[in-house]
This record gives C-alpha cells, sequence and structure tokens, in this order.
C-alpha cells in the first residue's frame, strides 16, 4: 500500500523537499520599534560627536599655536574622533533608510533627515522629529 500524495500530512514518495522561502520572507526583517531604539541611539552619539568635532576640535586645531597641548588635543579631536564620526555617519545613512522604508517616509522628509544629521544640533532636532513621525505612523496601523 502506497501512502496518500494529498493533503496536509502525506508523505512525499519523491523525496523531494518543498522549496524554500525566496526573497524578503527568508530573511529576518527588524520591526520599525527595533530600528527606531537603533536610530535614537546612533543619532545621538552622532549628534554629540559632531558638536565636538566642529565646536573643540576644529577652533583647537586651527586656533592654536602649533607645538601646545591645546593643538595636540585639536589634531587628536580631528584625526580619531573625525574618523569615527564618518563611519558612524555611514552607519546612520544606512539606519535612516532602513527606518525611512519601513515607516513609508516620503523623500523629501528622508533627505532632510539626512541633511540634518550633518548639522551640529540641528541633528536632534531631525531626531526628535524623526521620532515624532515614527510614532505617528506607528498608531495609525
Amino acid at each position: 500500500m502506497s501512502a496518500s500524495t494529498s493533503g496536509p500530512g502525506a508523505r512525499k514518495e519523491s523525496g523531494v523537499r518543498p522549496a524554500r522561502p525566496r526573497g524578503r520572507q527568508r530573511h529576518h526583517r527588524m520591526s520599525a520599534g527595533n530600528l527606531l531604539t537603533t536610530y535614537k541611539a546612533i543619532a545621538s552619539v552622532e549628534g554629540v560627536l559632531l558638536i565636538v568635532l566642529v565646536a573643540i576640535g576644529l577652533p583647537l586645531r586651527f586656533l592654536s599655536t602649533p607645538g601646545t597641548s591645546a593643538r595636540d588635543l585639536g589634531d587628536f579631536i580631528c584625526a580619531d574622533l573625525g574618523v569615527a564620526h564618518g563611519w558612524l555617519y555611514l552607519i546612520f545613512l544606512l539606519v535612516t533608510l532602513a527606518l525611512s522604508r519601513r515607516t513609508s517616509w516620503n523623500m523629501k522628509f528622508t533627505a532632510t533627515t539626512l541633511l540634518c544629521g550633518t548639522v551640529p544640533f540641528l541633528s536632534f532636532w531631525a531626531e526628535l522629529r524623526a521620532i515624532r513621525s515614527v510614532g505617528v505612523a506607528t498608531a495609525l496601523r
């Protein structure tokens, strides 16, 4: 007697496994809440680094006398924190783009949020604006 080939519990006689889901179904996707938490952390650190770089590092580097400890501190801030800022800004861009896709931001809102991340102090306004937008989008779902 052979097993039935129909129905949900039926065995396949051919030995072929069912196909795996393809595309986005197979990949783990972060929820809007998880993306928002990641965005808030990165945006806050990025905003503080940008302020330190622009308000402290650059003036110390270019306005202090060469060979002084102030100049050395300015060089350190610009070189080391500048590199950290650059890498973190790249991650900020990627997380912001992922969040914008997940919450269906329009292009103008997304571009404004990304550009505000390059201006000291304005980055915190953009972060607050994005948090409010995600809160509204999540409440509407």
